[in-house]
């Protein structure tokens, strides 16, 4: 495991990702969100993923209603997200931070041998996600060292300290998903609008 990996395009990430399905969320490139995450088997995950690129695929299940269905019919597209923070609470829960590294579509499911589920993922449609995260990283860290803070200061503390005033959008914080949006939620279209906010 590296310390704040960046990956240079498909060929970089892993062909498989361990899935969080999650209702209502939605993860996109270059983005944070925050989860608490308190089920023991995406706790197990949490902990596999920790020790290994520590990254996690969100996806959304395909069906509307909670369902006590362990394993839902899921949206064929999903966003990769690197583990940039986690603190345990001590009380069985986990506050975890994700930043979106891109998007995937699942070519299908492989056998676990866990209590999640994984993901065979596809992140050739998607190459542009990762040359924009290359812009936006030289930006961010341009921008945070015009501002005075050295080189060292990531895009997110750069933005946190000025207050969100930099030339880098890097902190977006996860945005509520309409039910039309889901799942379309991740197409290029939807991507860019939100890029823009």
């Amino acid at each position: 495991m590296k310390l704040n990996r960046t990956f240079a395009g498909p060929a970089e990430m892993p062909a498989t990702i361990p899935l969080f399905p999650l209702a209502g969320a939605l993860l996109l490139p270059r983005r944070p969100i925050q989860l608490t995450v308190f089920e023991p088997r995406y706790l197990e995950m949490l902990d596999d993923a920790l020790s290994g690129e520590r990254l996690i695929g969100v996806i959304q299940p395909s069906v509307d209603e909670e369902t006590a269905d362990p394993a839902p019919e899921l949206y064929p597209l999903g966003c990769a997200g690197r583990i940039v923070q986690y603190a345990e609470i001590g009380d069985g829960r986990c506050f975890l931070t994700l930043m979106g590294v891109a998007r995937f579509h699942m070519a299908a499911e492989a056998p676990s041998q866990g209590p999640y589920r994984i993901a065979i993922a596809d992140y050739s449609r998607f190459a542009e996600d990762f040359h924009d995260a290359i812009r936006t990283s030289l930006q961010a860290t341009d921008g945070a060292e015009q501002r005075g803070f050295p080189r060292a200061v990531g895009a997110d503390q750069a933005q946190q300290m000025t207050g969100g005033e930099g030339e880098a959008d890097v902190v977006d914080g996860g945005k509520p998903v309409e039910t039309n949006e889901k799942g379309i939620g991740l197409n290029d279209e939807i991507v860019a609008r939100r890029r823009r906010r």
